[in-house]
């Protein structure tokens, strides 16, 4: 009888060991797929143990909900943790936002993440971009990237060498070498600059450090140009190109300086004002406010300087 309450009592025991090493080996691991509140970190403790197919949801100041998955993650020194075959996704206002990489590297007490071999970012507006190597802030939800930067939606694609992404604000600004071409409706053309800026809340874009806008018979350089445009049917349409600031327009073998100019693509006019000279073979035209006609070259002076008109015939 003896025998068999000892045999009971360490049965017991062993049972209560089991549990507590089974406890003791889980919780690190139960804590991986702990959602985080914001202010939290995503993992608290020392030990640096892998994670199969880890499964995230964390928050950033402003409230925006993260999730992400991962094929392992890695504690290493230095409170950062190592995920491997990331996805992140996240979604503001209705925009689905997808980040994904081979291998992404997360500092908790900054709330950043690296990527370092490579980064493709797509939304469900059919925008994609690579990187060659970015940095994700989560606090204020700006992607930072350079190298062989590629930017394609529906309707254009650029390359630059850096780039800046405010996903809060839908505000991409490209910088270093921009080549952005883009087609709608009726006309094919591509713009150059120091940097670019696309803003998709208020459809405009914006050219910067010696910008260039091109097509077969139009040139436009000046100080700063910006595009207007909507999207109509799925497709995108030029409304309106303002250049401001040291303008030189070229259309075929006519050339016009100013300092202001908006070019209007759905009747095919510019309308220069300030200091407005055009050029065309040896003729010379001045004004102040003065109407060009691409479809046939007519132009109209509706202003000049101090009522005079200035006419040069060489």
């Amino acid at each position: 009888m003896n025998a068999v309450k000892s045999l009971n009592r360490k049965a017991r025991i062993t049972k209560v060991i089991v549990i507590i090493l089974i406890v003791i080996f889980l919780l690190p691991v139960l804590n991986y797929f702990k959602s985080s509140l914001p202010g939290d970190s995503i993992y608290s403790f020392e030990e640096n143990i892998g994670v199969t197919n880890s499964n995230y949801t964390f928050y950033n100041n402003k409230s925006t909900k993260f999730n992400l998955l991962s094929s392992k993650a890695i504690l290493e020194p230095n409170d950062i943790i190592k995920f491997l075959d990331v996805k992140l996704f996240h979604e503001i206002e209705g925009r689905n936002i997808s980040l994904l990489a081979l291998d992404a590297f997360y500092n908790q007490s900054e709330e950043r993440i690296n990527f370092a071999n490579g980064l493709f970012v797509k939304d469900n507006m059919e925008m994609d971009i690579y990187t060659s190597k970015a940095e994700y802030y989560f606090k204020n939800n700006i992607l930072f990237g350079r190298d062989n930067i590629i930017f394609k939606n529906k309707f254009s694609s650029l390359t630059s060498e850096s780039f800046k992404i405010d996903f809060t604000k839908y505000n991409y600004l490209f910088y270093n070498n921009v080549n952005f071409s883009f087609k709608d409706n009726v006309r094919k053309a591509e713009l150059y600059g120091g940097s670019l800026e696309i803003n998709d809340i208020n459809n405009l874009i914006t050219v910067i450090e010696e910008p260039i806008y091109y097509e077969e018979e139009l040139n436009i350089n000046a100080d700063k140009i910006i595009l207007k445009y909507k999207e109509v049917l799925n497709k995108i349409e030029l409304t309106e190109l303002q250049a401001s600031n040291n303008v030189v327009i070229k259309h075929i073998s006519t050339t016009l300086l100013g300092n202001e100019a908006i070019f209007y693509p759905d009747r095919n006019i510019l309308v220069l004002e300030n200091e407005v000279k055009i050029t065309r073979a040896k003729n010379t035209i001045k004004g102040e406010k003065i109407i060009y006609n691409l479809n046939d070259g007519v132009i109209k002076i509706l202003k000049v300087k101090d009522q005079k008109l200035d006419l040069d015939f060489q």
